[in-house]
């Protein structure tokens, strides 16, 4: 029988034990520190400590049987415990969180623990109060300084700085009391004061005080005026890319600003506050920035290239928040190349390597793909021709190292090439090969479609199911609340990366909890959220607004690029798959498993195209594979 309840130390090194735990109530205390993690400004490495700390105070309340977090758990965090209070407070896993005030807990958090078996003592130097006989600025200045005899208090043997010691000087500077008045105390360690002196002051001399002394010499000396500014008068005979890389790598000052210029840019503080934006990402914009104005002047527009190509050859820049900030001004020129989707660039970039004739035929290939062909046809998504072609392309460059043109491939070389593969690999490479050739054909380009005839054995792929390990605490194990949201409406409404990327913020409606999914060829689909998706879909809107409250994307999903993207380009699917692949689990499988689960409660097709939105013969694949005895 115990007759007290032990205690505990609440710190980082037991946190290290348990990090893969995740207590009743962390999901919630979790959007709740990021969200005070970007009130404050911390980076990830801080936030991640805060999580830390959070997550075992929650394991400590339930090791205790409590139902919240008690004041006896908080006087045992030793690491960031004013932060775990807070946290705790607003996710209302404290003990009387509404009543409480704020002061009556966090006044209870102890920075560290007190040393078993010692007594508080005075400094011997300063009389600070505290657990050392020499406290740690005493023992500092003891090896910084040689001891006498201290003008102000007359005591001997302490170390000085000019005619003072340390704890006079902390009167005279901190205190600013006069010099032959009273001394103040003060607490020891972590709480005693500190000295912020300025070099010169009391004899004060900062390490590397020569250096610093050249490095303002220099700044007060002001740099010439470029003379590469552009005259906005000045008519445009050749026009080359510019050459940034010597600029930026540099360590000569850059040139004077202009008027024009410095005022421009000293705007930029107040955009980077209205959009959000954190200290590293206005000091790298600014960067970037002070390089192109300082050597083109602000007299007329800056060209898009030239703000990337500064940014690609320094790594301390930003091109994308550049961009934005002269967006809004209206003094950047938008690159032509850029204002094409990203699916199109690959395709211009990928038949541009290739040799002249079989890039020409394989151009015709894509205006036919688009509708531009000798006969008309809807055309192809962007995104289908580019798949097609990073499927042939290397087939294509292997062909192109013996051949002029594609008119002289053979139905022996496509059947080579595809009995080199098998399974899905070979048949996408069929198709598209298939397109180009059918293309080609069409447009007289070639004589024959050597893809014609070639046939290969299908193996028909049915859905499996996932692990109940697998999904288990899938959303509760996403870092971030648009990574939480993303899962649960593939996990539990089946949408796939391509749903997920063209959900607009307007087909969200909040209040009755209703989704539409937009899909091509007028197929869209509504959705009525669950109890738990609706909850995460307000705590993103809420995140989504916080962060970039002022941002014209009109797209629901949105990261830090994609809100302040010129052309409003949805999410990156990169991003949002390695949201699912960071879980051990891909968005494809996570979609099947959901689909198929509710085939196998239900085996009427009619019930999944309605509850989906898919098609009715991918509702009898499903089907069929939920009851394979149904279908024999």
């Amino acid at each position: 029988m115990t007759t007290g309840t032990p205690g505990r130390c609440v710190d980082h090194q037991i946190a290290r034990r348990i990090a893969g735990r995740t207590p009743r109530g962390f999901s919630q205390a979790h959007s709740v520190a990021d969200r005070l993690a970007r009130q404050q400004g911390v980076g990830p490495s801080v936030r991640g400590q805060w999580l830390a700390m959070v997550r075992l105070t929650l394991a400590a309340r339930d090791a205790d049987g409590e139902q919240l977090v008690t004041d006896r758990i908080i006087d045992q965090v030793l690491d960031h415990g004013l932060v775990v209070v807070e946290v705790l407070r607003r996710a209302e896993s404290l003990v009387d969180w509404e009543t409480r005030p704020a002061t009556d807990l966090t006044a209870r958090v102890r920075r560290s623990p007190p040393k078993v078996g010692e007594s508080t003592v005075s400094c011997a130097d300063c009389d600070a109060w505290g657990l050392d006989v020499v406290c740690g600025g005493c023992h500092a200045w003891r090896k910084a300084y040689p001891p006498g005899r201290c003008m102000r208090c007359r005591r001997h043997g302490l170390p000085l700085v000019k005619t003072l010691c340390r704890c006079c000087t902390i009167t005279a500077v901190v205190g600013d009391h006069d010099i032959g008045g009273s001394t103040q105390l003060w607490f020891g360690g972590s709480l005693a004061p500190r000295l912020y002196q300025r070099a010169g002051a009391l004899g004060y001399q900062p390490v590397k005080w020569r250096a610093m002394a050249l490095q303002r010499a220099r700044r007060a000396t002001p740099t010439p005026i470029s003379e590469h500014l552009i005259d906005p008068d000045q008519l445009i005979l050749l026009d080359p890319p510019r050459r940034w890389d010597a600029v930026t790598a540099s360590t000569s000052r850059p040139p004077s600003l202009t008027a024009d210029a410095a005022a421009l840019l000293n705007q930029l503080g107040a955009h980077g506050r209205d959009q959000g934006w954190n200290h590293d990402n206005l000091t790298a914009c600014r960067r970037t920035l002070r390089i192109l104005l300082a050597h083109l002047g602000a007299d007329a527009p800056l060209r898009e290239a030239d703000i990337r190509a500064v940014a690609s050859t320094d790594s301390k820049g930003s091109a994308l928040r550049a961009l934005h900030f002269l967006a809004a001004h209206h003094t950047v020129i938008a690159d032509a190349t850029r204002q094409l989707s990203p699916d199109q660039r690959f395709v211009d970039t990928t038949i541009a390597s290739m040799p002249t004739g079989v890039a020409n035929e394989l151009q015709r290939w894509v205006d036919v793909a688009r509708g531009l062909g000798r006969r008309a046809h809807p055309p192809l998504n962007w995104c289908i021709i580019r798949n097609y072609l990073a499927y042939a392309s290397p087939v294509i460059k292997e062909w192109a190292g013996r051949v002029e043109s594609l008119r002289e491939i053979t139905a022996g070389d496509v059947a080579t090439v595809l009995a080199a593969r098998s399974g899905n690999n070979a048949q996408t490479l069929r198709t598209a090969l298939r397109s180009i050739f059918r293309a080609l054909k069409q447009e007289r380009l070639v004589f024959a479609d050597p893809t014609r005839g070639v046939r290969l054995a299908t193996v028909p792929s049915l859905p499996a199911p996932l692990s109940s390990d697998t999904l288990h605490g899938l959303i509760e194990r996403a870092d971030h609340a648009i990574g939480r949201l993303a899962i649960a409406l593939v996990a539990v409404h089946g949408l796939g990366i391509t749903d997920l990327r063209a959900l607009r913020f307007a087909d969200l409606d909040a209040t009755r909890g209703r989704l539409r999914v937009t899909r091509a060829q007028g197929r869209d689909h509504l959705i009525y959220l669950d109890r738990m998706t609706h909850r995460l879909a307000l705590v993103w809107l809420q995140v989504r607004h916080e962060n970039w409250p002022r941002t014209q994307n009109p797209h629901l999903l949105i990261t830090g690029h994609s809100a302040i993207s010129a052309t409003d380009a949805p999410i990156a699917g990169m991003t949002l798959r390695r949201t699912f692949s960071n879980l051990g689990v891909q968005p494809s499988q996570l979609r099947e498993d959901r689909i198929l689960n509710e085939a196998a409660l239900t085996s009427d097709p009619v019930h999944l195209i309605r509850l989906f939105g898919i098609s009715p013969a991918t509702a009898m694949h499903y089907v069929t594979a939920a009851h394979p005895e149904r279908h024999a």
